[in-house]
């Protein structure tokens, strides 16, 4: 069973996807792509990354595909919808984790207001609890088709 995660987001969100990828190593998935934490490391004063930009996202376009659920946390911009494009392009279902706890006010879906319908076995959550279980339903059923 493929037990890989890729979460999309926008960098502003990299500490709340850092909690999120805690959250899903603590019951066994990997994110494919650690991301957010070289971020927040970096916002601490580290380096963020030795990859040029275009490396970076050829590196993403290589990952996402192997990764058997993609998560997308609202808010985000022209990177997250990019990744999500390469996992609808590459198969690999999706779960759109809108948070209103963490972030009232936007709109869960933005420009996928059909997100559920755009490919099988993928759906939209609103809570830590849920994201566990769809993911874990998701990979369950083979995850990436």
């Amino acid at each position: 069973m493929n037990t890989t995660v890729y979460v999309a987001s926008g960098l502003k969100n990299a500490r709340r996807v850092v909690e999120i990828q805690r959250a899903l190593e603590g019951v066994g998935y990997t994110p494919i792509y650690d991301w957010a934490s070289l971020y927040v490391r970096a916002s601490n004063g580290e380096k963020f990354c030795s990859l040029t930009e275009e490396d970076e996202i050829r590196q993403e376009a290589e990952l996402i595909p192997l990764a058997g659920v993609l998560i997308l946390v609202p808010p985000y911009r022209r990177g997250a919808a990019t990744e999500y494009g390469i996992a609808v392009g590459a198969k690999v279902p999706c779960v759109l984790f809108h948070d209103p706890e963490n972030f009232p006010g936007d709109d869960p879906q933005g420009p996928f207001h059909d997100f559920p319908k755009a490919i099988h076995g993928s759906s939209c959550v609103a809570s830590l609890g849920e994201l566990l279980h769809a993911v874990s339903t998701i990979l369950k059923a083979g995850g990436a088709r």
